[in-house]
Parts: C-alpha cells; structure tokens; sequence
C-alpha cells in the first residue's frame, strides 16, 4: 500500500476544514498528553506498618527524567491521614516497578530492612543512615530475594540464592529437557542466612538441597515457617510445600506436603497457627488456590470457608492476623478485589470491605492502634496508602502520590449478559466519557491470564485506556469464561472443555452486541486488542469475524503446536498446557487437531483487520521475535495493512516508561486512522488518507 508523498499535499488540499490534518493534530493532542500522564506517575511499590502502629515506611518509584527506569526511594511518616512523607533513602533504579525491596520494621520500630540490587540493607529511621547487612559475608554474585528481622531484633534472616553458574568460555554446553520453561534453567536452591546485626556473623540454617521461596518468624523468633520445594524439583513453583525450621538446631520439619503449590505461610502472632493459600490437594496447574490453617499444637490441616472461597473468589493472599482469631486477607471476587475477615471462632467469613471497584492489596494490621493498613487503587487512581479501623471500614488515604493527576471525567460500570452458549452469567466492565453520546466507537480490551479483570489503574496492561476515553472512545473489557472470582466450573471451563478460546471469543461477542444493541457501540467503528492470553484472542477473533476495524495484539502465542513443541519432553510444562488449555502434545493427533484449529496462525487466511503487532525481543519460549514474526508474515502475505514493532530490552510486557510512551503513542495513532479516520502525517504517507468510518460487515 505505497503512496506517493504528492498524495499529502493533494489530500490537505482537498480536505475540508473540519477534517483537516492540523485539527486532527489538535484533537489528538489531549489524549497523548493523558497518556504520557498516566505513564509518568508516582506509583507506590510497597510499604511497612511499624509494631507500635504509628509508623509507616513505603517506597515508590517514579520514571526517571530520562524515561529509561524508575528511580526508586523509601520515605517514612505517621499512619494517619495527610501527614507528609520524609524520604529516608534511593534505591537503585529499576527497568520496572515489579521490585520486592521486602521493607521490614524492627521490633523496637527504630530501624528498617530492605533489599535493592539483591542486596540488604539497614536503615536508621530517625538519622537516615545506610549500611549493607553482612557486607562481604554473601558469597559473590548471590542475590537476596527476601529479609525478615527475629522477633527479638537482633538478627535478620535472608533468603539468599545462589550464584548462577557461568557459562564455560569454550565448548557447548549440554541442555536438558527442563529449560524451556519460564524462568530458563532452575539453577542452585534459595538457602536461608541468619545475619547477626550487631557483629555482621553470618550462617546459613538451610543447606543446598532445599529452595526456599518464602519464609515467617514464629512469636517466639525459635522458628521459621517455609514455603520451599527440594532444588531437585523439576517444577519448584508448582510442588511447593510447607516446612518449619528450627532455629537452633537446623532441622527442617516437612509439616504440609500436598499436591499443588502451598505457599504464603504466615504465622499467628500467639503461635498456633500458620496461615497459608494451598491448592488443597488437589494438585493442578491451573493457580485455584485455597485458605489454609496448620494447627501447630496438633499438627491438624484445616480448609475452612472452603465453599465460600470455591464459589466466587481467587487465590486469597497477603495474610495479616489481626489477634490468633481474626485473619485478614485479599481476594478476588467477581471484578473487584476486596479485604476479607475470617473470624477462627465462629468459623465465620465476611467479606469487610465493599464492592466498590477497588483493588486492594498489601493488608497489615495493626493491633495496637487497632487499623488496617492497605493498598488501594482505582481505575481513576494510582495505588496509594490507605488505612482504616479494624471496626468498620471507613478507608482514609495515608499518602497522595500524585496530587496533580488530572484525568478525564469518565463513567465506569459493570455490565451484564449471557453467554453466546447461554451456560454461563457474564460480566464486563465499560469505561466511556463523562456525559458521552450514544453509538461510541468501541474498543474492547482483553485481559490476560486468563485472568480476572479488575479496574487497576491502567485496566489492562499495557493499554492507553485513559487517553482512549479522553480520545471519544468507549473501552469494554470482558470477563470471559476461564477467569477467576466466581465459581470453580467458570475457572475451570476452559481445560474443561478442551477449549482455549473459542468459548471466550463467543463470550466477548456476545458482549460486544450487547453494547450494540444498547446502543453504547457504534458497529462501524470496533477495535480490539489484548496482551498475553489476550492477544491469543484477539489474533483469533480477528480470524473468525471481519467486525473489527483495527486489531492491536501484544505478546500472545498464536502458534499453538510450535509453542508445546518446545517443551514437549519437559513434563512440568507439558502439565501447565494441558491444564490451562486441556491439550498439550504436539504428537498427539487429536490434541494436534484441536492446537490447529485454535491456533490464530492456522486461520491467518480469514483476516482482513489492520493489525498493530507489539513483542519483546526477550520474551520466554519463543513467543517474543519469532512468534510475532510469524504472525506479521502471515498477514503481509494476504496483504492485510500490518506493522511489527519489537521492543528492545523488553520480555513478557513493556515496562520501561519511555517504551511504554511509545507504545501509547503507536496504538493511539492505530485505532485513531482505521476507526475514526483521524490521521497523522506517518500514517497518511504509509496507508493514504483515512475514511472518516469503516463500514463494519453485517454478521461474522
């Protein structure tokens, strides 16, 4: 589609007033600028509540003036209501915001922990002075992953892991069937070091045959509760279990040993109980998890509010007791993500917070003021610190972030209708300008996972949603079968039925004509994209339907059988396809049939929409350059207006603010030319001068 420049000036020349190119420059100002703000905001990372209550101490972290990291900083303050933070420290800068500095207080309050760079540190509140913790103790090249001071202060322990090995300047070096998986070669194990705070001495309480992911400080600081897996594993997440370590004399205690993963163990500040999410026993790769209690005096596993939770909520996470019968967590549940109460006497669940689009996050209580402290965040707010009574729910923010956000007014709400089969109750959420008329263009973003959708800031990841609405355009984001919060059959419909996507395709259409036939969606102008999982159904819708103006897919597999190919010998990933898909070998002839026929580059053929295809050089198992290639190819080959950006420094998602910018400003100028025939000079040179709609085919 190669256009002479002297078609430019002919079109400027033509066009009339109202569509000309210096005011569709103008229109599109607002809405790049709302990008560009909500990319350059303060986000808060992680925070700490000091023992008396009164003390908090978060880091945030901010793009740097140059946008190649976010420049990160602890700052302290008092736990209530507008009171202003002191920084105390910088961290070193990240390539993201998925950082785990593990702030901890001291018991006395007077001092905090915290990692940076895979190293620990120790940092005087009141002074602001830094020191590494056992500096030149850690063996070389080892990265600290976790930090937890004892109870009594005087030691903090870390969990340490190992060195990668280097590779061997000649000769190759011999693979084995395990490396195709997220996370590339195991590596040695995470071994717990106890660091003596006041002489620096070091020693290791773990050995190397053990890989310890988390650990908890018994009340009495004797032991540690683990969350670890033998290094052997072939498939360390997934078989992790439960051990207690005694401190003095090194032993380790496997305590809950069921299939599946059981982690998070937190233990109850009077010492009966260790808090910890397990799947149950249950054993499959598909993350449900549950709630569990390990009774420390008997040894007694117990699953209560079991039915509650398996009716209509995720994984429940960030355990904080509030006394030893009152426990407090977060979990998702039917679009939000609320703080739940689990009263141990009565065996009681409430949920305490309301169903109000919140995401809540990061929960601690604190008994001696009697509050809990958490993160909250909104569609129309980055995450803050908020707090409130243990009493009643009435949230206060600690800290303002970014006092000078100013976003356009919006309408948010939760929508309902039935699935195209007619088995299954949908939701969605619609996001549309403030006072907005009917018969919008639509774009409808699809979450990845599949996972639950929830009204984070940023909705979906790596999507403008604010500058699309400040743009004019309604966004839809679809619940489809397969996600979590709500019943385990919903979760489990997807392996279940051996269907990745079909399914959910029919869900988000029949969501789509929902907003149609309301009203709410122009047909003429529909857009969709999706990242992950979301990009596998969005390059699979646009086969299936020519009802989509513009597509834009970000690092989503599209070639089934050549992705499990990759692991079909690696039994741990083998395992995760099929239960997440419900098929996974490639040299079956009936799971290859079905990889095929859900496959989006197995239907290339059927695609007429404008594709904007984004993937990371640095993706894992070949979903990055190759898979995005392949897909471009496929539709250069049918001519169907097509463009390949491959971010560089970039794996699964963009992180980096000033490639996140870019790639704002790329899908903004996609769904601006083919769905409202708004133009820029690089667009108009490319692919001519845009129509002002897209007559949309009647049907699929």
């Amino acid at each position: 589609m190669a256009h002479h420049k002297g078609l430019f000036a002919v079109f400027l020349a033509i066009a009339s007033p109202d569509v000309g190119l210096a005011r569709q420059q103008a229109e599109a100002r607002l809405p790049h600028a709302i990008a560009e703000a909500s990319i350059r905001v303060t986000e808060l990372v992680e925070f700490a509540v000091a023992p008396d209550g009164r003390t908090v101490a978060y880091v945030t972290a901010a793009p740097t003036s140059n946008g190649d990291a976010y420049a990160l900083s602890v700052w302290a303050s008092e736990a209530r209501k507008g009171s202003k933070g002191r920084k105390l420290a910088d961290l070193a800068d990240s390539p993201s915001t998925y950082v785990r500095p593990a702030l901890t207080f001291s018991p006395d309050g007077n001092r905090l922990a915290y990692l940076s760079a895979g190293q620990a540190h120790l940092l005087d509140v009141a002074t602001g002075r830094d020191r590494l913790i056992a500096e030149g103790r850690i063996p070389e090249g080892a990265v600290v992953t976790d930090a937890a001071w004892s109870p009594n202060g005087e030691d903090v322990a870390l969990i340490v892991a190992s060195p990668q090995p280097q590779e061997e300047a000649i000769g190759g070096k011999e693979m084995d069937v395990s490396w195709p998986y997220w996370g590339g070669d195991a590596g040695p194990g995470r071994r717990i070091l106890l660091v003596d705070v006041a002489s620096g001495g070091v020693e290791f309480l773990t050995g190397p045959d053990l890989d310890v992911a988390e650990m908890s400080w018994s009340p009495d600081g004797r032991r540690l509760a683990l969350a670890a897996t033998p290094s052997a594993s072939a498939d360390r997440f997934y078989e992790l279990d439960l051990y207690i370590l005694d401190r003095r004399s090194r032993t380790v205690t496997p305590i809950v040993k069921l299939e599946g993963v059981d982690n998070q163990p937190k233990w109850s500040p009077g010492g009966k109980w260790i808090a910890f999410a397990t799947q149950g026993g249950r054993g499959d790769k598909n993350w449900l998890q549950f709630l569990g209690l390990y009774n420390v005096e008997t040894g007694a596993i117990e699953n209560p509010a079991r039915a509650e939770l398996a009716a209509g909520m995720g994984t429940p996470r960030d355990f904080s007791w509030g006394s030893d019968a009152l426990l407090y967590f977060v979990g998702d549940h039917r679009l939000h993500t609320p703080i739940f109460e689990l009263d141990l006497t009565s065996a009681r669940l409430r949920r305490f917070s309301p169903l109000d689009h919140q995401i809540l996050s990061g929960v601690s209580v604190s008994p001696a003021t009697r509050a809990i402290l958490f993160g909250c965040e909104s569609f129309a707010r980055p995450r803050e610190l908020c707090q409130s009574p243990m009493a009643d729910f009435k949230p206060q923010l600690v800290t303002d972030l970014n006092p000078k956000l100013k976003l356009p007014p919006h309408k948010l709400e939760t929508i309902s209708w039935k699935s195209e089969d007619g088995r299954w109750d949908l939701e969605g959420v619609l996001i549309r300008p403030a006072g907005a008329a009917s018969r919008l263009p639509l774009v409808t973003l699809i979450e990845g996972g599949p996972s639950m959708v929830r009204t984070h800031f940023g909705l979906v990841q790596q999507y403008p949603v604010h500058a699309l609405v400040a743009g004019g355009y309604a966004v839809f984001a679809p619940n489809t079968r397969g996600r979590g919060g709500y019943s385990k059959a919903f979760r489990q419909a997807i392996p279940d039925n051996k269907d990745f996507v079909k399914g959910a395709f029919g869900d988000m259409m029949s969501g789509v004509d929902k907003l149609v036939r309301d009203g709410v969606a122009d047909p003429e102008r529909l857009g969709i994209a999706g990242f992950s999982y979301g990009a596998v159904l969005t390059a699979y819708s646009i086969s299936q339907t020519k009802r989509f103006g513009a597509a834009s897919i970000n690092d989503g597999p599209v070639d089934f059988p050549e992705t499990m190919a990759l692991g079909a010998a690696n039994l741990a990933l083998q395992q995760h396809w099929q239960h997440q898909t419900g098929f996974s070998d490639p040299y079956d002839i009936e799971d290859l049939s079905r990889m095929k026929a859900q496959s989006p580059i197995c239907h290339v053929a059927n695609v007429r929409t404008p594709s904007l295809l984004e993937y990371g050089r640095h993706d894992f198992g070949g979903v990055g350059e190759m898979m995005g290639g392949k897909l471009f190819q496929g539709l250069r080959r049918f001519e169907i207006p097509s463009e390949f950006i491959l971010y560089p420094r970039t794996g699964h998602g963009i992180y980096e603010p000033r490639l996140r910018k870019e790639s704002a400003r790329r899908n903004l100028e996609w769904f601006d030319y083919w769905l409202l025939g708004r133009a820029t000079e690089r667009m108009i040179l490319k692919y001519g001068p845009p129509h002002q709609s897209r007559r949309a085919s009647s049907g699929r």
